[in-house]
């Protein structure tokens, strides 16, 4: 093709057409907020990891709370387990280990957890036992 003889687009139209398929694009595919890409409950869930780090056992326990009411989950049940242990609260931890395990009966976190809340206060946690054994999480 010669380019010589080939008509140039106008810039007018040049526009128009970027107008139309962007506004087109806009139409179908939305150009507000785009939904969470993570379920309320995971934002829960991770709100109250991030507490947990940082000490704040309050808002990491209210956030798990809003975690389990939405999606019941044995991860959010072993971290807030931990925290009711921490906190000498052996009731609440057996019993989240105990809902924990129901949901996922081969929850190693749980499991080790529910063997150190039958040793007494000052027998938990210590030596080859003294933290989590490690899953495939």
């Amino acid at each position: 093709m010669d380019r010589r003889n080939h008509k140039p687009i106008m810039q007018g139209q040049t526009t128009w057409k970027f107008v139309a398929i962007t506004t087109i694009l806009f139409v179908h595919l939305g150009c507000g907020p785009s939904e969470d890409p993570i379920g309320e409950d995971v934002s829960h869930f991770l709100n109250g990891k991030t507490a947990m780090d940082r000490g704040d056992t309050e808002v990491a326990l209210q956030e798990f709370n809003k975690s389990i009411e939405l999606n019941p989950d044995a991860w959010v049940f072993y971290y807030r387990a931990k925290l009711h242990a921490d906190k000498n609260e052996d009731e609440k931890a057996t019993a989240d280990c105990e809902a924990g395990l129901k949901l996922d009966p081969n929850h190693v976190e749980l499991k080790w957890l529910q063997v150190e809340l039958k040793k007494s206060p000052k027998q938990r946690f210590k030596g080859r036992n003294a933290s989590a054994p490690q899953s495939a999480k």
